[in-house]
């Protein structure tokens, strides 16, 4: 067997302070495999396992994963280290492994070794530089003998950490990272034709046409598509106004609730009513408050005949007539048509108070106690009916 003139990877490490000091990690391992160069009568074989090698030191996966994922990347490797007539000649054969490359290589030397029987490994791989083959400093070179450039696509190429190449710990990552740069959208919905690069996206766009709402608030029982949706609708249950407007200091439970608002002090795009002066961001929302002056109801009960408003004050209505209780009590169960009628019950159980009263500071449960209560503040006498 050949002996190889190899220069170790490493020097020795003998103890915790060398292993420190050369800090061999993924990451080193990684720098090695991209810059790796050809060691002088190197074969093509011999090649191919050392690529292996540096990668399973490199990459921490399961067996399978790590596998698919080498035979990916060591391809690639060992495709640029090899002179560009050579690569050209391999890959128009297809390989589908760098093992398979490798014999196509040995094909190749010995479909050309002259009639002393001999070929040398440097009309294959471009000779060593000096550097210690595979340390990770000598680089590929980026041209042929005759200054023909290596192609782009199997140029080495520097290897920051921070900025040139992502690192990935799945195969499956990688493959939907480069959907990024080549647009690819596998996944298509059969419904409306509209694709998608990975198929979680797929999976969640087709709730639009099933209806299917996963995401349920154990407050009032309301169900969304989205858990941002849930997330979002859980604040109007707390109440909690965490965005707030620097110039007039109206808060808001929605990030996008105060971008609209700020408009209307911008005035960008901003709609007024010519009767009250009041602002809207929306051509929409300034029709809907016209109604307050024109007294208009354009929404109607089809059984009782009464109009609203608005939509929302009408869907809320028909629960009267259909018996639909969606708003359920976390802490009893109790059942309720009406959000409000479910927020002012749940005080029960809280023992909230949130009405209180500006002269004594007594606190009460329900608006209307407290406007009994305001009564004994007025001096109005209260007379019990005569019997």
């Amino acid at each position: 067997m050949r002996m190889l003139n190899h220069v170790p990877l490493l020097p020795k490490l003998q103890d915790k302070v060398i292993l420190k000091k050369y800090e061999i990690n993924p990451e080193t391992y990684r720098l090695r495999f991209r810059s790796l160069n050809t060691a002088a009568d190197e074969s093509p074989t011999e090649l191919y396992v050392r690529l292996k090698d540096l990668f399973s030191k490199w990459v921490q996966l399961d067996v399978r994963s790590k596998t698919e994922m080498m035979e990916t990347l060591v391809l690639e490797q060992y495709m640029r280290v090899l002179y560009p007539e050579v690569r050209t000649w391999v890959k128009e054969r297809n390989p589908s492994t760098a093992g398979e490359a490798a014999d196509l290589v040995e094909s190749y030397i010995a479909a050309r070794k002259g009639s002393s029987g001999t070929f040398r490994y440097s009309g294959v791989f471009p000779e060593a530089r000096g550097k210690s083959v595979g340390s990770g400093e000598a680089p590929v070179p980026t041209s042929s003998p005759e200054g023909a450039p290596v192609p782009a696509s199997y140029q080495d190429e520097e290897m920051p950490a921070s900025s040139q190449e992502e690192s990935f710990n799945q195969k499956n990552n990688l493959e939907v990272h480069m959907r990024v740069h080549t647009g690819e959208k596998p996944f298509t919905c059969q419904e409306c034709g509209s694709s998608f690069t990975q198929k979680i996206n797929l999976k969640v766009h087709m709730r639009i046409h099933t209806g299917e709402k996963p995401y349920t608030c154990k407050l009032c029982g309301q169900n969304f598509t989205h858990k941002n949706n849930l997330n979002s609708h859980m604040i109007s249950h707390t109440g909690e106004k965490l965005f707030t407007c620097d110039q007039c200091g109206k808060s808001f439970t929605r990030k996008v609730t105060l971008n609209y608002h700020l408009r209307i002090h911008s005035r960008e795009d901003s709609f007024t009513c010519h009767q009250c002066e009041k602002n809207f961001c929306h051509k929409l929302s300034l029709k809907n408050h016209m109604r307050i002056h024109t007294g208009e109801k354009p929404y109607s009960c089809p059984q009782c005949g009464r109009s609203f408003t608005y939509k929302p004050s009408l869907d809320s209505h028909m629960r009267t007539h259909t018996g639909e209780t969606p708003y359920t009590c976390k802490y009893c169960g109790k059942k309720f048509s009406q959000k409000g009628n479910l927020q002012t019950h749940i005080r029960l159980h809280t023992g909230e108070k949130p009405f209180s009263c500006l002269q004594c500071e007594k606190s009460f449960t329900y608006q209307r106690d407290l406007k009994q209560h305001l009564q004994t503040h007025s001096g109005k006498i209260l007379h019990c009916s005569s019997v």
